[in-house]
């Protein structure tokens, strides 16, 4: 079903002071991946998957950020 990105915080118990810089992979208006977290309905993977876009985020401060 459609969760919104905060209810996903909410819900993962994401602390409240991490989540204004949580890096969100978006398509126009729309959420393609909540990295770390959840992939954005327009960008399922399933057995009939043949391509993917690949991303590389490379920051030490979000990295801290999943271990708090």
């Amino acid at each position: 079903g459609h969760v919104t990105v905060g209810d996903l915080f909410t819900n993962l118990k994401i602390p409240v002071a991490v989540r204004k810089n949580w890096p969100i992979l978006m398509c126009g208006s729309d959420v393609i991946w909540v990295v770390g977290l959840r992939r954005g309905s327009l960008a399922p993977i399933d057995h009939t998957t043949t391509k993917v876009v690949t991303a590389k985020l490379d920051s030490i401060e979000f990295i801290s950020m999943l271990g708090q």
